[in-house]
């Protein structure tokens, strides 16, 4: 799959929203999707209220999740 602003191939990824947010879009383009969010607020209060579509780290988004999901496995497990 080929995106329109000449972004990355990503063959099997297009239904994944993190990976989509970031495949090849300039900052104009981000813009107006956190402006898109914003208007659509009562529809998605997360993802406008987190600015997602700006986050770029997606390494550290990473690591700061597992750890999350890490550490409510270790609460549950008592371990």
């Amino acid at each position: 799959m080929r995106w329109a602003s000449g972004g990355p191939e990503l063959p099997g990824l297009d239904g994944v929203p993190a990976i989509r947010a970031g495949a090849g879009r300039t900052d104009r383009q981000a813009a107006q999707g956190q402006e898109y969010l914003e208007n659509r607020r009562d529809q998605y209060p997360t993802v406008a209220a987190n600015n997602y579509i700006a986050d770029v780290d997606w390494d550290t988004g990473f690591t700061v999740g597992l750890e999350l999901l890490l550490d409510g496995a270790e609460a549950q497990t008592g371990s």
